[in-house]
């Protein structure tokens, strides 16, 4: 089954641009796309599926939160942690989604604890619980703030100024070794 964009459904996936997916604990599939932000499958009891997004019941999210570039589930799965060109988002997935609150987190630039870069492009937690950030211009970020849902999460990041070949990265994964890999301009950069 092909999902479209309607500009007369609300209930359709909010943009055909899909970027990134994935799934919680509660087994539900999250949608990331660039333009019309987060989407949440719903599965009605006849089998169809309508998406849930910022044209519904997920009409409180931030107005940034629409061009999302990689996102992953984190602690155990319940939370959602999202990336996009304006800062990085999370929000607790126990709640229902009208009910759901974003914290956005943005590099600060007197702050050496914050984010290193506003641009993200992709977000992995790792099976060790650690949870990594490429940005399009401040390198890799670690997260080492224990608390997910803040606004103030606390970052390491690793930039060209510490070894790395290059500041911008697209795209990272974790090996069974826990190995953090980062493809970025020009170079693969393992950590």
């Amino acid at each position: 089954t092909r999902y479209s964009h309607s500009e007369k459904d609300v209930y359709s996936i909010s943009s055909d641009a899909v970027y990134s997916i994935t799934e919680d604990r509660y087994r539900r599939i999250w949608i990331g796309t660039l333009g019309g932000g987060l989407n949440l499958v719903n599965e009605k009891k006849d089998g169809s599926r309508t998406f849930i997004n910022c044209s519904n019941l997920l009409r409180h999210s931030p107005d940034n939160l629409l061009y999302i570039h990689g996102m992953d589930v984190c602690k155990d799965k319940s939370v959602l942690v999202v990336g996009t060109d304006k800062g990085l988002y999370t929000c607790d997935l126990s709640l229902r989604p009208e009910k759901m609150r974003f914290y956005r987190n943005v590099r600060r630039n007197k702050d050496a604890s914050s984010i290193g870069a506003n641009n993200i492009t992709d977000v992995v937690c790792a099976a060790d619980g650690q949870i990594y950030v490429t940005t399009c211009g401040g390198g890799i970020s670690k997260i080492l703030s224990d608390n997910l849902l803040s606004d103030s999460i606390r970052f390491r990041s690793f930039t060209s100024r510490e070894g790395l070949a290059t500041d911008v990265y697209l795209t990272l994964a974790v090996d069974g070794r826990q190995h953090i890999w980062g493809v970025g301009k020009f170079a693969l950069t393992e950590i």
